[in-house]
């Protein structure tokens, strides 16, 4: 028996300290066993610790990626290369995205870098995982993301297996992004992960990844660790 479970003192600080409530799934999946519980509650953490790790990875390199392709259209289109800026986006860009998509990201960019003119880069790092899935979208019938897609957008997944254009490849993208946008805000949010499937998430990260550059997965993230969690597990694997 551990230290821990053996002083109920420190089982009550800890619950002081998390919450009864907060502490109340790893109870329940652990038989009420306090010891039990508090193991699964660090290996949650360790879990969330890999996968956000993991997320940070796949969100700069699908931002890298969509970027220059969104340059690579505002030129195009007879714009600056910052799309990011004020009236400054090509018409297709701009119909999914409206007016006020990018306010608060230019918002943060000023308080962020003390300057009244944020350039694109300084907004860029600012634009939050969830923009890009809005870019993309996950709905069947959204036809102005369709046309971005299909004009621009599936030009930063060079490694999409088939009819990289179309309609199918968008959704099925966008819900993989969609997925993996939940799982980083319950992270954020410090939410429990006990329902999360871990190799399905991992999947789909490295499904992604490989749709951006086949060496990614290879490269970015900590994946052995993900597997390595997913075995230990201390509600299937003792600890």
């Amino acid at each position: 028996m551990s230290k821990l479970a053996q002083n109920p003192l420190d089982q009550e600080a800890f619950l002081q300290a998390m919450s009864q409530p907060r502490f109340e799934p790893y109870l329940e999946a652990s038989n009420r066993d306090f010891e039990q519980a508090y193991k699964l509650y660090r290996w949650a953490d360790n879990v969330s610790e890999a996968f956000h790790t993991a997320l940070e990875y796949t969100e700069v390199a699908l931002r890298n990626h969509i970027d220059t392709v969104l340059k690579d259209s505002n030129e195009r289109y007879g714009y600056t290369a910052d799309w990011t800026l004020e009236k400054n986006s090509f018409p297709l860009l701009y119909a999914v995205l409206g007016q006020k998509s990018l306010k608060d990201s230019r918002a943060r960019a000023r308080s962020s870098y003390h300057h009244s003119d944020p350039v694109h880069d300084d907004i860029l790092s600012q634009i939050s995982f969830g923009f890009w899935h809005y870019l993309i979208g996950s709905k069947w019938e959204q036809p102005h993301h369709q046309a971005l897609w299909s004009t621009c957008l599936h030009h930063g997944f060079p490694y999409l297996s088939t009819d990289p254009q179309s309609n199918e490849q968008r959704v099925k993208t966008g819900k993989q992004v969609s997925r993996l946008l939940e799982l980083r805000n319950r992270i954020s949010h410090r939410e429990n992960l006990l329902k999360v499937n871990i190799e399905h998430r991992r999947n789909d990260i490295l499904s992604l990844l490989n749709k951006l550059d086949t060496h990614y997965p290879k490269t970015l993230g900590p994946f052995a660790r993900l597997r390595e969690l997913e075995k230990a597990d201390p509600r299937i694997s003792p600890i």
